[in-house]
């Protein structure tokens, strides 16, 4: 059985360094392992906020590829 693999791609971004500390706090009292991972999760609860069927959307059209 072959296993798919998810593209990554890598974008770079600016932030101000007072956000990036307060990401540096919540990353440390919470379960996020790293800011990569906070930054994910946010950016999915923005999309599934905004355009619910979006990700499910996806998801079925890559499982379907």
């Amino acid at each position: 059985m072959s296993k798919k693999t998810r593209e990554q791609v890598l974008i770079t971004l600016q932030i101000p360094a007072t956000m990036k500390k307060l990401i540096e706090h919540i990353v440390s009292a919470d379960t996020h392992s790293n800011m990569s991972e906070f930054i994910r999760d946010a950016i999915r609860q923005k999309i599934q906020r905004e355009n619910p069927g979006l990700i499910q959307a996806m998801v079925r059209d890559e499982l379907t590829a």
